[in-house]
């Protein structure tokens, strides 16, 4: 398994957003991807979902799973937008002690 990393970062070097994949053969996964909320609705998580798929598609990845927080509109509006679609609906399970 490889993982791809990619950090953005401002003028400033501050940072402003990550992502990352978790890379199998032909399949991906992304756990992570997120942008500052100072930098949010300015295009960042577009241009850091954009330039990822990119890459995992230059390296022979044919299938991206992610999972997104059923209350998040606007990630799951960019994902729709990129081209992913829904596959099934996760039920998460918790033990508090």
């Amino acid at each position: 398994m490889k993982n791809l990393f990619i950090f953005c970062i401002d003028q400033n070097e501050n940072p402003i957003g990550i992502f990352s994949a978790n890379v199998n053969d032909s399949h991906a996964r992304i756990p992570t991807i997120a942008v500052s909320r100072n930098w949010q609705k300015q295009g960042v998580g577009k241009i850091l979902l954009s330039e990822a798929l990119r890459q995992l598609k230059d390296v022979g990845v044919s299938k991206v799973r992610l999972t997104v927080d059923s209350t998040n509109e606007v990630a799951k509006s960019l994902y729709k937008k990129t081209g992913f679609v829904h596959e099934y609906k996760r039920t998460n399970l918790v033990i508090t002690f």
